[in-house]
């Protein structure tokens, strides 16, 4: 079964293990040390109610992770697309972005790396237009 929670204190490690092997197709690059993990985590909801970042868990096991930030009242950017190995190729990150996708009348989008074209293909089955 797929859900979406909440990142926790005790996602952090998966997330920067997840982050750190998937690290080049990030904009910034840079791997993330434990420390910095928990700088950023204590950071991540402090005050803004706009921007969610979610554990993927299926048939529960973190399988993933992906975030929600509300730009603009009708602007919404999906991102922090990462799957471990196991869990690729199956169209997990397909459904979960569309699950994302509430709003109607509503505009989402995606930064991506020109070069990661897994997530260009998630993104574009998912229902997003590649503008460049």
């Amino acid at each position: 079964m797929l859900q979406l929670k909440l990142i926790t204190e005790n996602d952090l490690e998966f997330v920067r293990q997840l982050r750190n092997a998937n690290r080049k197709w990030f904009f910034d690059s840079q791997e993330i040390s434990p420390e910095q993990q928990k700088k950023w985590f204590k950071s991540l909801y402090s005050g803004d109610l706009r921007f969610r970042f979610y554990i993927i868990w299926l048939d529960d096991q973190r399988a993933g992770t992906v975030s929600r930030k509300y730009l603009k009242q009708d602007v919404t950017e999906i991102g922090n697309l990462m799957l471990i190995p196991e869990a690729q190729g199956k169209g997990i990150m397909t459904d979960v972005i569309r699950k994302l996708r509430v709003r109607d009348n509503h505009f989402y989008i995606a930064f991506v790396k020109p070069s990661n074209k897994k997530s260009l293909a998630v993104f574009e089955r998912a229902g997003f237009a590649r503008i460049k």
